[in-house]
């Protein structure tokens, strides 16, 4: 699985995601990975600014949720893939149904 990227112009994920991931209760660790990464910021609240038309920090743009994509076909073994198993344990409503 591989992340999907949230597209600042349409407000969707892009590709549209196999699963999303509520990762709320790590909120304040992801916010504070986020800061750590300084030299994203600009990329990060130029585009959260613009999409709320006032200037955002990034506390404001990290998000609760995680969008995954399968980057890999499943193979036919006739197996569960033990992934998606525990990803759709966690999974939020509106991502596709994992297999």
């Amino acid at each position: 699985y591989a992340p999907c990227w949230l597209s600042w112009e349409a407000g969707e994920y892009i590709p549209k995601p196999d699963v999303l991931v509520d990762v709320s209760s790590w909120l304040a660790q992801k916010t504070e990975a986020a800061i750590c990464h300084a030299s994203q910021h600009g990329l990060f609240t130029r585009h959260g600014s613009a999409r709320a038309g006032r200037p955002v920090t990034v506390p404001e743009i990290v998000r609760p949720q995680e969008a995954l994509i399968r980057i890999l076909p499943q193979m036919d073994t006739g197996e569960a893939d033990p992934l998606a198993g525990l990803l759709q344990e966690i999974a939020l409503p509106g991502g596709r149904e994992l297999h």
